[in-house]
């Protein structure tokens, strides 16, 4: 999605189909969530209705979500080609460079999970790498970014032909006008065509659509123009600026907004990379669990299980939600509860990942799993945050619907007074007096056009 605006089309066009219920989108995980009957429609076709009529990419996401189940998720690679036909004890799903592999970990644990891959060469890949919606956040920002400045480097130039009158002809300068904004309208085709689409399957009118009518018929009325000031006829005079400017300030609209959805992105995967990467696991051959070198294995967070015993030394973080079994400890929990003061914790105490220990070390017995921990609990309660939608963004909907059936109004009723008014009251011959009201319903219908960097402060405010 391209801006937060975006989720509201994203909704209406699910919400077009009848198997369809309970819908919530979250536009800065670009994830759009919903209950459907599958004996009426599969997933695959909703995701294709919704890209039609919507015009994004939408794929559905054939794994559960592990924030919201009991099921966990792991990303690995394989040395050898491997799919879901390979095994039926998990759901695969292949990702670029990847495989995602989703499981109950209370009947496969992961580390047996993994060492029963061992044999397709299976490795757990960073997390980082695995994070697909950052992933998708970052791309999209940079290539907002681009196209941002391409139009400002294309639209300068344009400004200076049609508001800095250099010593040039009629035809050179309006010609360099028309060709910098014309690519600028061909870096905006998305936007324009998503509009026409959403007309075309929702039948809804939106604020994109407003942005498309008003910068295409400036557009259309400029060229129209610049052909009859070449054939020497008396017209009004292109304004090929004022496409190129409106265009460019929704695509810098569009950057401030994937500049924000990107840093939201990033706090809320911080909070499940508040916990370490690995932990200090005791051997499950050990017979008691004692602080000799040998006894300890480094191993991924991800890969600890239930009733694992984990080691955490003086100033590390803890790794995973569990019981103190060993000894009293100290800990610092202000990355949890915001009290700078450590806590004292004693045998048998419940500690939380994330949280870091200052005083002596401790052995922990692990109760809770990198997926369900304090720290995804966090993660999950923002997302919920992100998905609910404020009174004020659906009273900006129902305004949203109105604007262009009144700007077209308008626009009809600023021709047809103009019009008369230059006939009648300034005595003009008639073809005169229609070009002079077509050229103010033009304005008022360019000027209604709403400015991104306003709808980007109010959007961003809301969540």
């Amino acid at each position: 999605m391209d801006c937060a605006s975006c989720s509201i089309e994203v909704v209406r066009a699910a919400s077009k189909l009848e198997s369809v219920r309970s819908i919530q989108v979250d536009y800065f995980a670009s994830r759009l969530g919903l209950d459907h009957d599958p004996d009426r429609m599969d997933a695959s076709t909703i995701a294709s209705f919704v890209s039609r009529a919507t015009g994004f990419k939408v794929v559905p996401l054939l794994e559960p979500d592990d924030s919201t189940t009991s099921r966990m998720s792991l990303p690995i690679k394989t040395e050898i080609p491997f799919c879901q036909d390979d095994t039926d004890k998990y759901t695969v799903v292949n990702k670029k460079g990847y495989h995602q592999l989703t499981f109950d970990p209370k009947i496969h644990p992961p580390r047996t999970v993994l060492k029963d891959l061992e044999r397709f060469g299976a490795t757990l890949i960073p997390r980082e790498q695995a994070d697909d919606r950052r992933t998708l956040a970052r791309r999209a920002y940079h290539v907002s970014l681009v196209r941002s400045i391409a139009c400002v480097v294309l639209v300068i130039p344009t400004l200076v032909m049609t508001w800095g009158s250099p010593d040039l002809s009629f035809a050179i300068r309006h010609g360099i006008a028309m060709a910098f904004s014309s690519v600028v309208a061909l870096l905006s085709s998305s936007l324009l065509l998503g509009s026409v689409k959403s007309l075309a399957y929702l039948r809804h009118a939106d604020i994109q659509l407003l942005v498309a009518v008003s910068t295409t018929a400036a557009y259309i009325f400029s060229v129209v123009a610049f052909g009859l000031g070449l054939a020497d006829i008396d017209f009004e005079e292109p304004f090929f600026e004022t496409p190129a400017l409106l265009l460019t300030l929704v695509h810098i609209g569009g950057s401030v907004q994937a500049y924000a959805r990107q840093t939201v992105m990033q706090a809320a995967a911080s909070m499940q990379t508040m916990q370490p990467d690995e932990a200090l696991l005791l051997h499950s051959d050990s017979p008691t669990p004692d602080t000799s070198k040998h006894q300890w294995q480094l191993v991924d967070t991800r890969l600890l299980h239930y009733g694992d015993v984990i080691r955490v030394e003086t100033d590390c973080v803890i790794a995973a939600d569990g019981i103190l079994i060993d000894n009293d400890g100290t800990i610092d929990e202000s990355c949890m509860t915001g009290e700078s003061l450590p806590v004292v914790k004693g045998v048998g105490s419940v500690v939380v990942a994330g949280c870091i220990n200052v005083g002596a070390p401790l052995q922990i017995h692990v109760s809770r799993l990198v997926h369900e921990n304090t720290a995804a609990k966090m993660a999950e309660l923002v997302n919920r945050a992100h998905q609910t939608r404020m009174p004020v963004q659906d009273a900006a909907d129902r305004i949203a619907a109105v604007i262009l059936p009144a700007t077209l109004v308008a626009a009809a009723i600023s021709l047809l007074v103009w019009s008369l008014v230059s006939r009648f009251g300034q005595d003009r011959a008639p073809a005169d007096a229609g070009t002079l009201g077509l050229t103010y319903a033009i304005a008022v219908v360019a000027v209604a056009c709403p400015c991104a960097l306003v709808l980007v402060v109010s959007s961003q405010c809301s969540f």
